[in-house]
């Protein structure tokens, strides 16, 4: 069975690196402002779901009342975005940590949702820029989301060159990214940048060999997001990929079992502290009970939406069913024509097969978190890298459906920005 990789290209030198540095920071400046001025626009002109709008009320005459929101008139009306308007939801929960450290309650006490679930890699960031930079962890937060994105964009357009990917084509997936729906948590104080700049580093040094490298990033993930287990299973397939490429071993390709011990320490040492802190190894995982998660079968709760469809979940909910399913449906469709167009490249090269399952496999663990419900689908699936390439080559030569794809992402990136900024539960 052939394993070998896309064709090989002449490294890129530093002007290079500097010029795709240098795109990847102006398609995150561009594509912020433009998230900016979304949440703008929607902060001014739609009621805040955790406030009672106020209303004006206009006599008409011949007993008619016309009640309106009260809407700023004058640009000086207007509120302006501030970072206490995306200071909500699981941002409580890493600034917790960030400023306080992990929650100290026993696991066999009772005890509200604790804050082991979330990996302390990116909380241990910021904090360790709390002690250079005279800012609150909040903005600290902020900046550094950022930052990491334009790296995680970075590595992506290097893997891309990697794989052999044309200049256009790369431009449209680094373009997809940053417009993907929920593409406005690259950008606030969350781990979804940090996660997608270690996948991109273990994809581009496994594709070029740098296997150290490959699998530092892959370890670093494990303490990042529980899929971080998903580049692990990448970096470890490509360096046996390479062997079996090989079909010998040598006494160099020890170090490949020392890289392995590598990876699994940064998990290994949090599973330890949470063993100390709390009295349960695997207390990050037993935790999610209490945070309303359940390990369930994969795709059960994509299939319990077609029996029992929602919109919003009792009570305003967590969840918009229609948004939910419509991005799941998207990003299964989009592996399941790839692989139907490409069975034969994915079972002639071992590294394209593990490229295709890597990238299913960010995609399935979402929906293995509820028996029933697509919470966070939309937010989840964003770091799963392969689909963006896999949508690129399907829509390369039909102009007609990449437009209508693009419009359908940016369109639910609009909806989901908006009501991020007021509050609405659904989009978290």
């Amino acid at each position: 069975m052939p394993v070998n990789t896309a064709p090989s290209l002449e490294k890129p030198g530093w002007k290079r690196h500097a010029a795709i540095l240098g795109y990847a920071l102006l398609l995150v400046l561009v594509s912020r402002l433009l998230l900016y001025g979304i949440g703008y626009l929607g902060l001014n002109l739609f009621s805040i779901y955790t406030m009672e709008p106020t209303y004006k009320t206009f006599d008409l005459g011949d007993g008619q009342v016309l009640r309106v929101m009260d809407l700023p008139e004058k640009l000086s009306d207007t509120q302006v975005l501030k970072p206490s308007h995306v200071y909500k939801f699981d941002v409580y929960s890493y600034m917790s940590i960030a400023r306080d450290g992990y929650h100290t309650y026993r696991i066999d006490e009772p005890h509200p949702p604790a804050n082991w679930v979330f990996f302390p890699l990116y909380p241990l960031m910021v904090k360790g820029l709390s002690y250079l930079l005279p800012w609150s962890l909040h903005t600290i937060g902020l900046v550094l989301s950022n930052v990491l994105l334009v790296f995680a964009l970075y590595f992506i357009h290097l893997t891309a060159l990697a794989r052999g990917v044309a200049k256009e084509g790369i431009g449209f997936i680094l373009f997809t990214v940053v417009v993907y729906p929920a593409s406005i948590y690259f950008s606030l104080m969350y781990t979804e940048s940090l996660f997608l700049l270690l996948c991109a580093a273990t994809l581009y040094f496994a594709h070029t060999k740098r296997f150290f490298w490959a699998m530092l990033a892959a370890g670093l993930s494990t303490v990042t997001r529980v899929p971080g287990i998903a580049n692990l299973v990448f970096a470890g397939g490509a360096i046996l990929v390479e062997l079996f490429r090989r079909r010998r071993l040598v006494w160099a390709d020890a170090r490949f079992l020392a890289y392995a011990v590598m990876a699994i320490l940064p998990m290994l040492s949090y599973l330890a502290y949470m063993k100390h802190l709390t009295g349960d190894f695997l207390a990050p995982m037993h935790e999610q009970d209490n945070w309303g998660r359940a390990t369930a079968f994969p795709f059960g709760n994509y299939l319990h939406y077609l029996s029992k469809p929602y919109f919003i979940l009792g009570g305003g909910g967590w969840d918009n069913g229609v948004i939910s399913f419509v991005m799941a449906t998207f990003a299964l469709l989009v592996f399941f024509l790839y692989a139907v167009k490409h069975w034969r490249k994915l079972f002639g090269n071992l590294l394209e097969l593990l490229f295709f399952v890597y990238g299913f496999f960010l995609i399935a663990i979402p929906f293995s978190s509820s028996p029933d419900l697509l919470t966070s689908i939309v937010r989840y699936m964003m770091v799963s890298i392969p689909m963006y390439f896999y949508l690129h080559d399907l829509t390369a030569r039909h102009p007609i459906i990449r437009s209508s794809a693009v419009a359908l992402l940016i369109m639910l990136n609009t909806v989901i920005t908006i009501c991020f900024v007021n509050e609405y539960f659904f989009v978290v």
